[in-house]
């Protein structure tokens, strides 16, 4: 049976914490990816109305969002949407911790603590001490050179690094499913830390509920510069002819 629920921000999301619960041996876990950030609150409204909740079956409920530009008040925004969907549901002090209660709530933010980072940044690092890894630096350096134009998001990165795989699939959630990147890096250490604790009641993990420490995780700066290429990257041909 299924006791507890992971609410995350879309299917990419499922599907990298879905590896993340399979590689750790973690069951009874469904997940509800809400298919955007502000999508939160309904979607728990929601389940909460389900017979499952009603009846006392689900005992822990899980909200994972990104940091994007702030992760203080991604976490807050989580926790506005878990005060707005059922006033039974608490809300824990900070991120990477549980409430207590028949229904337990945590929440954790997917980034670095200085204030960025997404699920693009956290998988990619995972693969950053691959020897072949810097060459998707020289890639883009490459490009800036001849063209002026900087490219240099967690996402194109993330995208050129898939592209040298066979079956190439430019989802993280996919490449999730194909064993594209390290479950074993230390970036994802804090949020397999946290996801082991699905399994017991203690409330305090010991740890920042923000993402991968500052030493650990890459990141990219996507700052708008002269020259930046302007239109928005898709592997479709037809729809780069917009402008490409």
């Amino acid at each position: 049976m299924e006791t507890k629920a992971i609410f995350c921000e879309g299917k990419d999301d499922e599907l990298v914490l879905k590896a993340l619960c399979d590689h750790l041996g973690l069951k009874g876990i469904r997940f509800e990816p809400v298919r955007g950030k502000d999508q939160f609150g309904k979607i728990l409204a929601d389940f909460t109305k389900l017979s499952e909740f009603v009846k006392g079956q689900i005992d822990t409920i899980v909200l994972i969002g990104d940091a994007d530009i702030d992760p203080k008040a991604s976490f807050q925004r989580l926790c506005s949407a878990v005060d707005k969907a059922d006033a039974r549901l608490a809300t824990p002090k900070n991120a990477g911790e549980f409430t207590n209660g028949s229904t337990r709530v945590g929440i954790y933010i997917i980034g670095g603590p200085d204030g960025t980072g997404a699920l693009e940044d956290t998988c990619l690092a995972s693969v950053g001490a691959e020897p072949e890894f810097p060459c998707v630096g020289e890639y883009f350096d490459c490009i800036t050179r001849r063209s002026g134009r900087t490219l240099a998001s967690a996402k194109a990165k993330m995208r050129v690094w898939l592209a040298s795989h066979e079956d190439f699939d430019p989802r993280p959630g996919a490449a999730a499913e194909k064993g594209c990147w390290n479950s074993n890096s230390p970036v994802f250490d804090e949020l397999k830390t946290f996801l082991r604790r699905l399994e017991n009641r203690d409330t305090q993990p010991g740890l920042s509920g923000l993402g991968p420490s500052e030493n650990q995780i890459i990141r990219f700066s996507a700052a708008k510069k002269p020259g930046i290429h302007q239109c928005h990257w898709n592997p479709s041909p037809r729809i780069a002819t917009h402008g490409c």
